[in-house]
């Protein structure tokens, strides 16, 4: 949508993003840690630009634009889900539900 040209390079979670070989490349995509630190490396090597979300700035992140702010248009998110085997048993699924339901609901 902006016309830059980037390369994917996938990496096996942030950590390995962040450290290492990963501070070769100019620009990443990650999903701020809760609650979010202030978002710099000690040696002031990373700093945050923009969050992806379109809608509004990211909670945690206040102070970040959007991407959407110089990109009109621009959207990218995320979501998770949990899935259980066939035939688990219903009591299972049902604890699984209210346990992951009440850790949604915990501020912390």
């Amino acid at each position: 949508m902006a016309g830059v040209d980037m390369v994917h390079v996938p990496y096996r979670g942030q950590g390995p993003a962040l450290t290492g070989s990963a501070w070769r490349s100019r620009c990443r995509c990650c999903s701020p840690p809760r609650p979010a630190p202030p978002i710099t490396s000690q040696a002031g090597k990373l700093r945050a630009s923009a969050v992806t979300t379109a809608a509004a700035r990211a909670e945690v992140l206040p102070e970040l634009p959007t991407v959407a702010d110089f990109v009109p248009g621009y959207e990218a998110s995320q979501w998770y889900g949990i899935g259980a085997p066939k035939n688990t048993p219903a009591e299972i699924v049902d604890k699984l539900n209210r346990e992951i339901n009440a850790a949604i609901a915990d501020p912390e």
